[in-house]
Order: structure tokens, then C-alpha cells, then sequence
């Protein structure tokens, strides 16, 4: 069978566009032998990889989940890390919500597999979320802002539906400097058009969640890279996020990989 997607320069698309085609990329997924082919072993045993790799983030910053009430995931995809957030803190509200509804659909294999089901799950644009104002502890994104065309848009909302003090954290971000994201966001497009996605260009992220009236942390990442469970790929990380490390000017020049945590101001 012939894959029907278009290939397509997202740089062409207008935002109802690339958000149609987020959405219709997961009715494609569950095709066999697809991303989000559960019936198939290798792709459970593909996505454990990234559940290995989350978990050891989830270990830095879980003191933020720990005293969280409310806890919601934006971008979720099939919602496998908010399967595993409400596994390791059973006492929270925890929400999952993605811009698909064949994404959201496609959960409960996760829910059996990491033994946790969300508390609620529903379809919502990351700038256009149906709750009410203040009433979230902790927003989540793991490995899904890239995805994010309307980032002002979404900072905005973020600030509206957290409680005052409340945090926004994007997990595991690819990120490049605004001098060479040119370049790498060329690279990219070529290696993959079926779907919308961007790189992170750290500091004007930061700036548009300060506009917003966020205080930002960008935290760059080496420790989890050594927890995939892709041991060749890990080297590879590894040597080059290390390389980063011990040139600490270099970090925000080429491609990095990052943990942004935004804090609102409390009253």
C-alpha cells in the first residue's frame, strides 16, 4: 500500500495548515507498521524508548510534580507520558490533551501498558485550552513545543489557565541559536515534511514567555541522554552534548537539547 501523505514545505502552509496536518499525521500513524502501531512489537518497544528517557527528566524536576494538585499535558500525542505522570503521583489531577482527536483516541494501550489512566482527556490547541482561568498547578510538554507554530499565543493562554506561582516546563527541546537556525531548519525539512515541526531558538522563546509574564529557566540536558535505551544513539548524544559541556559559550550556537521551565509570578 502506497503512503498517501503529501510532502510538503511547512514553511508554505498557513497555521489551519499545518495544525490540519498535525492532526491528520496520527490518523496515519496507526496504519501497520506506523509510529503508533500498537499491534505491532516494535513500535511499543521504539516508544519505550522515549518513556526510559522521559522518566530520568521526570526524576530532576519532580519536585514540581510532587506538590502539583492539577497537573495538565499540552501536545500529548497518544498520551503515554501522562500515563506515566499519573502513575508516579497517583494523588494529582492529571489531564492530557493534544490537538488530535486520533491522537487522543489512541491512549489506552498506554493507560494498560504503564498501569495509569489520566483523569481527563480531551482535543485542545495548545493556545486555545477549555478550562478555567487559574485553575491549573503544572503545564507540561514533553518534546512537543517544536511543534508549536503560535508560541505567543500559547504563552498567553498558559498564563491565563495557571494558578499564580504555577509552572510550565517543555521537556527535551531540540534548540539552535537564532544565527544558525537557518541552516539546521533547512536540514530539517528535508529529512522530514510529512508534518509540521520547528526547531527552538532558546532565547527568543525566553523572551516571548518573559513578554507573557513568565520568569524562564532553560536547563541543558547530557544525564537522561545516557538512559536511552538506543545505546548507539546515546554515544553519539552523549559525545556531542558532552563536548558542549565543558565549552559552556558554545551551548547556545549549535544544536542542543534543552528543559525550559517558566514560572508565573505569584499575587
Amino acid at each position: 500500500m502506497s503512503d498517501s501523505r503529501r510532502i510538503v514545505d511547512p514553511a508554505s502552509l498557513s497555521l489551519e495548515e499545518k495544525e490540519q496536518l498535525e492532526i491528520d499525521w496520527y490518523l496515519h500513524a496507526t496504519k501497520p507498521g506506523g509510529e503508533c502501531d500498537w499491534s505491532n512489537v516494535d513500535s511499543i518497544i521504539n516508544k519505550f524508548e522515549y518513556v526510559v528517557f522521559f522518566r530520568g527528566e521526570l526524576r530532576k524536576y519532580s519536585h514540581y510534580f510532587q506538590n502539583a494538585a492539577s497537573i495538565m499535558e499540552i501536545g500529548g500525542g497518544v498520551g503515554w507520558a501522562s500515563c506515566l505522570v499519573k502513575r508516579l503521583y497517583p494523588s494529582a489531577r492529571v489531564i492530557f490533551t493534544d490537538i488530535s482527536p486520533h491522537a487522543v483516541a489512541m491512549s489506552s494501550p498506554w493507560e494498560a501498558i504503564l498501569g495509569a489512566k489520566p483523569d481527563q482527556a480531551f482535543v485542545a490547541k495548545c493556545y486555545e485550552i477549555p478550562v478555567p482561568d487559574r485553575s491549573l498547578e503544572l503545564v507540561f510538554a514533553n518534546g512537543a513545543a517544536h511543534h508549536f507554530v503560535a508560541h505567543e499565543e500559547t504563552f498567553a493562554e498558559l498564563h491565563r489557565i495557571l494558578t499564580p506561582g504555577g509552572v510550565a516546563i517543555y521537556f527535551c527541546e531540540n534548540c539552535v541559536s537564532s544565527f544558525l537556525y537557518p541552516l539546521f531548519k533547512w536540514t530539517q525539512q528535508r529529512q522530514r515534511s510529512d508534518c509540521p515541526e520547528d526547531l527552538i531558538q532558546h532565547t527568543k522563546l525566553c523572551v516571548l514567555a518573559e513578554r507573557a509574564g513568565f520568569s524562564s529557566q532553560m536547563d541543558f540536558i547530557l544525564d537522561s541522554i545516557l538512559g536511552q535505551t538506543n545505546l548507539l544513539k546515546a554515544l553519539k548524544w552523549t559525545n556531542y552534548m558532552g563536548a558542549l559541556r565543558f565549552i559552556p559559550g558554545l551551548r547556545r550556537l549549535p544544536l542542543s537539547i534543552c528543559t525550559f521551565v517558566f514560572r508565573k509570578a505569584a499575587d
